[in-house]
């Protein structure tokens, strides 16, 4: 299975403005959505809580990491827009 996904990036040192980085992945081992975002960092590293009850914004809807890619293609779809709580307040 192979998911579209738009990520969240600024890094309040170097960006001035916020922006979103896509990703063709292809599912692998990966059983939740904390193993994609783990997976993505080794390609090109985030700032992201690497913890089972981090929540995030997938598609306007909030869900904890822990949430499954069956249960996250189900209700999403395979391209899905990952964002923080809170645009505003990420660095």
């Amino acid at each position: 299975m192979k998911l579209e996904i738009s990520l969240f990036k600024f890094d309040k040192n170097s960006d001035y403005l916020p922006y979103y980085t896509k990703h063709f992945f292809k599912i692998g081992d990966e059983k939740n959505l904390l193993d994609i975002l783990n997976t993505i960092n080794k390609e090109a590293p985030l700032s992201y809580e690497n913890c089972k009850d981090f929540d995030l914004v997938i598609n306007g809807v909030y869900v904890k990491a822990l949430l499954s890619i069956e249960e996250l293609v189900k209700n999403f779809g395979k391209e899905i827009t990952i964002e923080p709580i809170s645009i505003r307040r990420a660095h």
